[in-house]
């Protein structure tokens, strides 16, 4: 799919649509009829979590690559848990 953002095809970049469905008494005959039709909801961004590209401002791909990976501090705790020597 093609991002507008990033201005080049992307893999997070989705079309996403709605189903409706709905169901119709029809009082004369007395049956029910089902109607599904798909509304479409526009293009959606699978790596910034559940946002719609229309209400971002930039691509989220060269800020999550930028973020520097933090190790976690290990406390005596932590590390007692982890090795199961606390329980």
């Amino acid at each position: 799919m093609f991002c507008p953002l990033g201005a080049r095809k992307c893999d997070h970049c989705s079309d996403e649509k709605r189903r409706d469905i709905q169901r119709v008494g029809i009082l004369k005959t007395g049956l029910m009829e089902r109607r599904e039709r798909e509304i479409p909801l526009g293009l959606f961004c699978n790596n910034d979590g559940k946002t719609f590209i229309k209400n971002l401002k930039v691509c989220p791909i060269p800020e999550a690559l930028g973020v520097p990976l933090v190790c976690p501090i290990l406390t005596e705790l932590n590390w007692m848990r982890i090795h199961g020597e606390g329980s």
